[in-house]
């Protein structure tokens, strides 16, 4: 597999439940890429150093990585002790799932990477 050097870095920001949430798209410069979401742990950020590695990995191989902030978290909304929840987690998940596959450029190939 031939690796890729050339990769793009755009801020995406989306709502869910009335927050705004903020992440960063790592995508390779070849269309119709499958895009993974990386969810981060509980007490951590889009910007730990796991994240910004397996964002930069994929983007090498061909894959486009969003890491994006939990509520609470980061730089997203929240006090993270009121809106911090495992169901919530969940709905951040989707938002963002929605909002990265609804992209004409993702064709709506999506994974999930989780710690």
């Amino acid at each position: 597999m031939a690796t890729i050097e050339k990769f793009n870095i755009e801020n995406i920001s989306f709502e869910t439940d009335g927050l705004k949430l903020k992440g960063v798209l790592h995508s390779p410069d070849v269309k119709g890429s499958p895009v993974v979401i990386g969810s981060h742990g509980l007490y951590s950020t889009s910007n730990s150093p796991k994240q910004i590695a397996l964002a930069e990995q994929c983007s090498r191989r061909g894959m486009a990585y969003f890491r994006f902030d939990h509520r609470g978290c980061g730089s997203s909304e929240g006090e993270f002790d009121r809106v911090t929840s495992l169901e919530a987690r969940c709905r951040d998940l989707i938002a963002a799932a929605g909002i990265i596959g609804s992209r004409v450029d993702t064709r709506g190939r999506l994974g999930l990477f989780g710690s």
